[in-house]
């Protein structure tokens, strides 16, 4: 029963210090980096599995990237995710269509929404870090403004004169 116990404790040591840990990171600024780049990668992949499940479910024709490209011709699932993963990739972010140029018309649309998806991320991304270093470059008066607030109220509930208040503000 003592090692039970001890096990309990150490779980619960170790629950606490992953919390704690988790918390400063959710504190640190560069969590937005990361954030982005776990979203980024979500698409890309969901992108390559889509073109390539396209490929699959037309039974892989002649004229598929996947075959032109001698995806079809590599050993491991690994091999063939990694070439649709460059592929999905080079359409989304290069805005091209990608490593090698759809012929079919599924293939041409799905190159559109990738392209389309690529040029929505990079927007929103680029909107979400300018908002940051907007929020930041103004953190100060944000900062005043609220304290300022909160002496107003203050001034309120205690029902200050008018020439007080302006006085209290001025100092």
């Amino acid at each position: 029963r003592l090692v039970r116990l001890m096990r309990v404790s150490l779980l619960t040591r170790i629950t606490g210090e992953s919390l704690e840990l988790l918390t400063a990171l959710l504190q640190w600024d560069g969590i937005w980096y990361v954030r982005q780049l776990v979203v980024l990668l979500f698409l890309v992949h969901w992108n390559a599995c889509l073109q390539y499940f396209v490929a699959l479910s037309n039974d892989f024709p002649v004229e598929s990237w996947t075959v032109r490209g001698g995806v079809q011709e590599l050993d491991s699932m690994g091999e063939r995710y990694s070439a649709s993963a460059l592929h999905a990739t080079s359409q989304m972010f290069a805005v091209s269509v990608g490593v090698v140029p759809p012929v079919r018309s599924e293939e041409r649309w799905l190159a559109v929404g990738s392209i389309l998806a690529g040029v929505v991320a990079f927007a929103a991304g680029t909107a979400s870090f300018m908002r940051q270093l907007v929020g930041a470059r103004h953190a100060s008066v944000r900062a005043y403004r609220g304290k300022i607030e909160t002496l107003n109220q203050w001034m309120r509930h205690y029902r200050l004169e008018p020439e007080l208040r302006l006085k209290l503000r001025n100092y």
